[in-house]
């Protein structure tokens, strides 16, 4: 008795967990299309070099590597375009990075842009990079 109690219990906490995604996604006025939630983490390789190393000696350390996470991706809605958005700084870099995930539809795959800026709000050479045809997995 207890073990089917306990099934329907989770039963209806799962329906009332999807439940309240779909109404808070009502809510939000986010469309179906909207691209899903996503994170992002910027990751940075370095290698060390040492000063007095002597000659024969290694003069770089092995590569290394720190990653920061930004901030959870956002939904924004204009002109009946549906945007995931993820915009932040991370503590070691001077740069703002901003990544976009567009779409228009159901039937239309997504947009890809990354960004990264200065500190004065201007794009670092090269960007921002744009790839057309990205098809998020629900």
């Amino acid at each position: 008795m207890l073990r089917k109690s306990l099934v329907t219990f989770s039963a209806l906490l799962c329906s009332g967990f999807f439940f309240g995604l779909y109404l808070l996604r009502a809510l939000a006025a986010e469309s179906s299309y909207a691209p899903p939630p996503f994170a992002c983490e910027v990751r940075y390789h370095f290698r060390e070099h040492f000063r007095y190393a002597k000659l024969g000696e290694k003069s770089v350390s092995a590569p290394a590597f720190e990653r920061e996470a930004l901030p959870m991706s956002h939904v924004a809605l204009l002109d009946g375009v549906s945007e995931r958005i993820v915009k932040g700084r991370v503590a070691h870099l001077p740069y703002e990075f901003l990544v976009k995930i567009t779409r228009r539809s159901d039937s239309e795959t997504g947009t890809l842009e990354v960004n990264v800026l200065d500190s004065l709000g201007k794009p670092l050479a090269g960007f921002p990079q744009e790839s057309e045809g990205i098809r998020a997995a629900r």
